[in-house]
């Protein structure tokens, strides 16, 4: 497996960081069993770790081999995406997956573009 010892800020990764007390297998345990639909509970008593840890590895925001995800600036071009997004019946986390921008920017942009729909600038 290929993979990155530091990230761009220089920042260690995974059993690379000395301060890592979790290793790569059970890193991948994390994933397998809440993957399997194990509750994170569950999963922090049979890795030996604690919850919060099993949580954050599971949904990828800590162990994760690469930045979870490069999040970049809505601009009023994404705003017929966020329309059409909408429309289908998305809610704010779904547009944000689908833009790669957080939740609330989602939720920004969709209150944007209700506003210029009633003619507020």
């Amino acid at each position: 497996m290929l993979r990155c010892n530091a990230t761009a800020q220089g920042r260690l990764l995974g059993t690379d960081n000395p301060y890592s007390s979790i290793t790569d297998d059970q890193v991948n345990e994390i994933r397998r069993l809440r993957a399997e639909g194990f509750t994170y509970q569950t999963i922090a008593r049979q890795v030996g770790c604690c919850l919060a840890s099993a949580q954050k590895i599971a949904v990828g925001t800590l162990r994760a081999q690469t930045p979870a995800r490069t999040l970049h600036r809505l601009t009023r071009e994404d705003a017929p995406e966020v329309s059409r997004l909408h429309a289908e019946g998305n809610g704010y986390e779904n547009i944000a997956k689908a833009l790669g921008v957080t939740r609330s920017s989602a939720r920004i942009a969709l209150l944007d573009v209700k506003a210029c729909r009633q003619g507020k600038p």
